[in-house]
């Protein structure tokens, strides 16, 4: 398999997007242990402790990335789409990716 530009670019688009999913996760676990200074904040860690610590904003938009990621496995693979097309299979899988950050919250 030859490494190409675009193996470089997804793995970007995929450490930003586990860095926000440790943002998330960080912000509501200091949130659940109290560590907050408004009176609003501390009343929420309460309802927050027992949750998940993501959740979806928009399943559209789930659905959207893995579609996006999916049509990219196929560009990939698949000689049924037009050459010209092959090489730029990584900007619909970073789409994708990117569709995923704003899905959670």
């Amino acid at each position: 398999m030859n490494f190409d530009i675009g193996f470089f670019v997804i793995g970007i688009a995929m450490v930003i997007f586990y860095l926000r999913l440790a943002q998330i996760r960080g912000h509501k676990k200091k949130i659940a242990e109290g560590r907050t200074r408004t009176k609003g904040q501390k009343a929420a860690a309460e309802a927050v402790k027992n949750q998940p610590p993501y959740s979806v904003t928009s399943w559209w938009l789930v659905a959207l990335g893995v579609i996006l990621m999916l049509c990219s496995v196929a560009l990939r693979t698949y000689d049924w789409f037009p050459s010209q097309y092959h090489t730029y299979w990584w900007v619909v899988a970073t789409a994708g990716v990117i569709v995923f950050i704003f899905c959670f919250k």
